[in-house]
């Protein structure tokens, strides 16, 4: 409910959202249940699924998004 909350708020759909975040369980699965786009910062390297865009620093955001 809170990212979709957030999607009427901005006046767009869901799915184009992207939620930029470095808690798997409180920030990347909530967003992705929700419809919307998510980008794991896996600071720390942790092994996750191969479906979860990941980078390891914000500057590497540059080069997803590019």
């Amino acid at each position: 409910a809170y990212y979709s909350r957030i999607a009427e708020k901005l006046n767009v759909r869901c799915n184009q959202l992207v939620m930029v975040g470095d808690t798997l369980e409180k920030d990347i699965l909530p967003a992705l249940a929700a419809g919307c786009q998510a980008i794991y910062l896996n600071r720390e390297n942790r092994k996750v699924s191969d479906a979860i865009l990941q980078i390891h620093s914000l500057d590497a955001l540059i080069n997803k998004t590019a």
